[in-house]
């Protein structure tokens, strides 16, 4: 009987879990509406990161899209970072990421946050591919992730939020 009990509850958390929304959409004002993907898994040999992204959308303004990672490694985390970027393999294209700011470091969690901005049109283009790589470049060294089957399930889902009532 617990034997059950505990088979039926990890079923309803994996059940709860696979339902849950990957953007969420928030009302700002009139005609101005914003998105959030959720922070999304990529791994890597020495490290992993989780991605999120914050759009807004607002009738004849191409906003930029703000990118924040965490980078989580294996061993001390990088200082800084001086270039991240979005590899869109099927389009052989390079998103570089600007403005990239250290949010926070949790050297106990080996881990580093960071903050970026993406021009609208590469995250257009993010949207539209198949296969991306991620590679960050810090004081450490050089970082290779690649994405999760969650990344992909959330820009399906941006696709059909996002782009379709895009300006």
């Amino acid at each position: 009987m617990k034997k059950t009990i505990f088979l039926f509850s990890i079923c309803f958390v994996f059940a709860g879990c696979a339902g849950a929304p990957r953007v969420v959409s928030y009302f700002v004002e009139k005609g101005v509406m914003q998105y959030y993907l959720m922070p999304v898994g990529f791994g890597g040999g020495k490290a992993d990161v989780n991605v999120d992204f914050t759009v807004r959308v607002q009738k004849g303004v191409k906003n930029p899209v703000i990118c924040n990672f965490t980078v989580k490694t294996r061993t001390d985390p990088p200082k800084s970072v001086e270039r991240a970027e979005f590899l869109l393999i099927d389009a052989e294209k390079t998103l570089a990421l600007r403005d990239i700011e250290v949010l926070f470091i949790e050297r106990a969690a080996r881990e580093i946050r960071l903050t970026s901005i993406m021009d609208r049109e590469d995250f257009d283009a993010l949207l539209s591919s198949k296969i991306v790589l991620f590679d960050v470049f810090c004081d450490t060294g050089e970082y290779s992730f690649t994405p999760t089957g969650d990344f992909y399930r959330a820009l399906e889902q941006a696709r059909i939020e996002i782009i379709d009532v895009a300006p």
